[in-house]
């Protein structure tokens, strides 16, 4: 159990590492104004990335194939809600100010974006499934019981959040030095990578 604990933690803080998706760009958003919402989005990011990573471990991944029309659902509505979180940052007055005023300290709501955020977006899973396999059938780790989803999807969620609460901690410490027109120019930046996210998703909805 501890073997899939520890192998569920790595993958999911050096699967976290690249700043690229949803939950990376909110959680740098808010990391240096708001760092209980940046840490609840990660939290709440994290958990529906567990639920993945546990439905990856018995190979859910084909059965999900089967149903494209789930998947473009999802896909348009990962479309959508990332094109109004890119809108709220790019055309919100306030930049990060208002962002920390508005969002400071809600790190049940920070859970709540995070997870909604993650869950609708079905690609986890692939990559999940992806993952796992190729770190079972390299023989990097030994073969994993039935039994063991569990704590792997938890330990998969501790990775995710400690590589998070990492990030939020620098952002906080590079916050102090930057100017609040540098955040709030950092904040629309985000806002437009979202809004470029959320063209992604809409193209893979109608194409796939």
């Amino acid at each position: 159990m501890l073997s899939a604990v520890l192998l569920g933690a790595l993958m999911g803080f050096v699967g976290s590492v690249p700043v690229a998706g949803p939950i990376s760009l909110l959680v740098v958003a808010h990391g240096t104004r708001a760092p209980r919402m940046a840490l609840g989005v990660a939290a709440g990011g994290a958990i529906a990335e567990s639920i993945y990573a546990y439905a990856a471990f018995f190979g859910l991944a084909s059965l999900l194939s089967r149903y494209p029309g789930l998947q473009a659902a999802a896909g348009a509505a990962g479309a959508l809600a990332m094109t109004a979180l890119g809108l709220h940052f790019v055309l919100r007055k306030g930049g990060a100010e208002g962002a920390s005023r508005a969002q400071g300290g809600a790190f049940a709501r920070g859970v709540a974006l995070g997870f909604g955020v993650t869950i609708i977006n079905p690609s986890f899973l692939a990559t999940w499934s992806a993952a796992f396999t190729v770190v079972v059938t390299s023989g990097l780790s030994p073969a994993l019981q039935p039994r063991a989803a569990l704590p792997f999807s938890l330990g998969a969620m501790a990775g995710i959040v400690a590589w998070f609460a990492l990030l939020i901690a620098l952002l906080r410490r590079l916050g102090g030095r930057l100017s609040a027109r540098t955040l709030d120019r950092l904040v629309r930046v985000v806002g437009a990578a979202l809004l470029l996210l959320g063209a992604w998703f809409a193209w893979r909805a109608a194409t796939g």
